[in-house]
């Protein structure tokens, strides 16, 4: 359908998983010969501002950002699809938009899915309420998204299970990473030893408190690890208490905070490490599974569906609540050579099933227009 004008809602896509799509897609944008443009609403414009264009315009509102604000936010969206005369609305947010226009959403809020996570337990009384207030309105309000898509099968036939909904799509998660050749050389420094990487900011699901009984375990049997994480000072007020305690129990030694890295130089970090190390409790779909498979290092991650249905056997797994099951994996996986080959020749191959950023764009506007193109018969 010539001519659309797509309304994207990314309030939500401030940091991490969500950022990033929106990048891809926007700079995907610019490499596709199309006729859509883009009304782009984001929390801080200045964090997109190089995209705007002819064919993209970013309206920041950190306002309607809040959670708290969620069901106001509904009324703003509108009220924008109204005054630039939009077509359709592309939700990344973890909500659907509560409207009677066309609507497709790509979703990543994993707590609105696995209701069983040993995540919930880790969750303050007011992350839990807040939760809890989220999924109530995602549950009110699916029934107003045209088109669901999904970054795996496993979420995809979690999803129709559990919303009873049928009008859902497979999109994976798309590579668009930097070739080795055109890495940005960067040192950071890492002392020696060998070095697990967890490339997170700091979130309750991420489990990284597990850290603290396993560098116990390192320091009890002299191994040589380190682990790499990457947490900024302020990213908040639980991310700080968690650096600090590490560094009051004499820790840091062994887990080694080195702040948010630049994305820049995110590939060159890879390049100094020995083993992605994700032992998170929750996730919809991590990309640095993607990236480490990318990059040619094993991965050791928890040993739960949202990881086996990415890495499959490009990985070794573990119990992300037993210390002394994931000091046990990751004494494998290190002392074996055979083991951490084989989890990287299996990534290379697993790695040739994703599509490009480019192509994820060409398949969601299809979607784009495939929804206009129902509707409009069903009108």
């Amino acid at each position: 359908m010539a001519n659309s004008v797509v309304l994207i809602n990314a309030l939500s896509a401030k940091s991490a998983g969500g950022k990033s799509i929106l990048v891809n897609f926007l700079s995907s944008s610019y490499n596709v010969n199309d006729k859509f443009k883009y009304i782009v609403i984001v929390a801080n414009q200045s964090d997109f501002s190089s995209f705007s264009s002819d064919k993209v315009k970013i309206i920041g509102s950190k306002f309607w950002s809040y959670q708290l604000v969620i069901p106001l936010s509904f009324i703003f969206i509108n009220f924008l699809f109204s005054k630039y005369k939009c077509n359709i609305i592309f939700n990344l947010s973890d909500i659907p938009v509560i409207s009677s226009n066309p609507q497709v959403m790509l979703f990543d809020w994993p707590y609105a899915v696995f209701l069983d996570s040993p995540a919930l337990k880790k969750s303050s009384f007011y992350g839990k309420l807040l939760r809890s207030v989220k999924l109530l309105y995602f549950r009110l309000s699916i029934s107003y998204v045209d088109l669901l898509l999904c970054q795996t099968s496993l979420i995809s036939n979690l999803m129709s299970s559990l919303y009873k909904i049928n009008k859902i799509e497979t999109v994976p998660n798309a590579v668009s990473l930097s070739a080795p050749q055109s890495i940005v050389s960067h040192d950071f420094n890492l002392p020696s030893g060998y070095k697990f990487l967890m490339l997170s900011k700091y979130y309750p699901h991420k489990n990284f408190e597990i850290l603290i009984p396993l560098a116990y375990l390192v320091r009890k049997f002299h191994n040589n690890f380190k682990f790499i994480i990457t947490i900024s000072k302020s990213d908040d007020l639980q991310g700080n208490k968690f650096i600090k305690r590490v560094k009051s129990l004499g820790l840091d030694d062994i887990i080694i905070n080195i702040g948010t890295v630049p994305m820049e130089f995110v590939p060159s970090l890879y390049n100094q490490v020995d083993c992605l190390f994700l032992p998170s409790l929750l996730e919809s779909f991590s990309g640095t599974y993607v990236e480490a498979m990318y990059y040619g290092l094993p991965i050791a991650t928890s040993n739960l569906p949202f990881a086996t249905s990415v890495c499959s056997d490009s990985a070794v797994y573990f119990d992300p609540l037993d210390s002394k099951d994931i000091f046990s994996c990751l004494n494998l996986i290190s002392g074996s050579q055979e083991i951490a080959r084989k989890c990287t020749t299996r990534g290379k191959t697993i790695l040739t099933s994703y599509p490009t950023w480019k192509e994820n764009y060409i398949r969601f506007t299809d979607h784009f227009n495939n929804t206009l193109f129902l509707r409009k018969c069903n009108d």
